[in-house]
């Protein structure tokens, strides 16, 4: 059994480190600067003090770094990729402005910002909450679960089966009527559609034929869609629609068929 590697991290922690000294100093001096600052947050009950000023790196930077995360994770849905990207790369261009205008106000010796600079800076937090809330919301159907047992999908499956008392699809058997060995010889051969199979039948006087009879198999393509419609109701927590179903190769009847069913289990 190969093994495998788990990737090293300290490369990372060793270029993050003076990049968050640096990011953190100049999100607090410009959080100063544009009046965030010691406060109470429970006065009459505690005398505790924070300074405001810290929000700012912990929000917009953390927010980056997770939204990108989510952008680079393949087995996230292909929306909450797309969001995580533009919101992740947004994040970093905010944080690239933050510390350009602290750093050009610090050097041409300003105490306070611009009303400007004092809007952006104060809008921050509410942002990159409702920004975190989504991508969080986008992520939360996908995450995978961990729980003992058998997962929903399966234990819907079972029960649908029991009720109905359908199982696995068995193959039909071959009855002696339909043997090759029992088959006279045809005297004309009709065209056979695709998934029929073939019978003996009289016709005329004592003559023989060949005839085609519908194809067995409708009870296996419909467990078929129902197993892919449970994977995606597991994936997404969702039922998915005929459309998808009939998309991933299975026809509108079976389709629309085993949703029906599903759903009335479910119910």
């Amino acid at each position: 059994m190969t093994e495998v590697k788990t990737r090293r991290r300290w490369p990372l922690l060793v270029i993050a480190a003076p990049a968050a000294v640096s990011v953190w100093s100049g999100w607090v001096g410009l959080g100063e600067m544009a009046g965030f600052g010691v406060v109470r947050p429970l006065p009459g009950i505690s005398s505790v003090e924070i300074n405001t000023a810290i929000t700012l790196p912990i929000g917009v930077e953390a927010y980056a770094v997770w939204a990108l995360s989510v952008a680079t994770n393949p087995r996230m849905p292909q929306r909450s990729r797309h969001f995580a990207g533009w919101s992740s790369a947004a994040g970093l261009l905010i944080g690239m402005g933050g510390q350009i205008a602290y750093h050009l106000m610090e050097a041409w010796r300003m105490d306070v910002a611009p009303w400007q600079v004092v809007t952006a800076v104060a809008s921050l937090p509410v942002l990159v909450v409702g920004a975190a809330a989504f991508l969080w919301h986008l992520t939360s159907g996908v995450e995978p679960r961990k729980k003992a047992g058998p997962s929903w999908g399966d234990r819907l499956l079972a029960a649908w089966e029991q009720r109905s008392g359908h199982g696995p699809t068995p193959s039909p058997d071959v009855s002696p009527a339909t043997s090759p060995a029992t088959v006279p010889a045809p005297q004309s051969v009709g065209s056979v559609p695709a998934g029929g199979a073939l019978t003996s039948s009289a016709s005329g006087a004592g003559g023989g034929g060949l005839r085609a009879v519908p194809s067995q198999s409708d009870g296996g393509a419909r467990d078929a869609a129902k197993a892919a419609a449970l994977a995606y109701r597991d994936a997404h927590g969702v039922w998915p629609g005929p459309a998808w179903l009939q998309n991933e190769g299975h026809a509108p009847s079976t389709a629309k068929r085993a949703l029906k069913e599903l759903k009335g289990v479910a119910a």
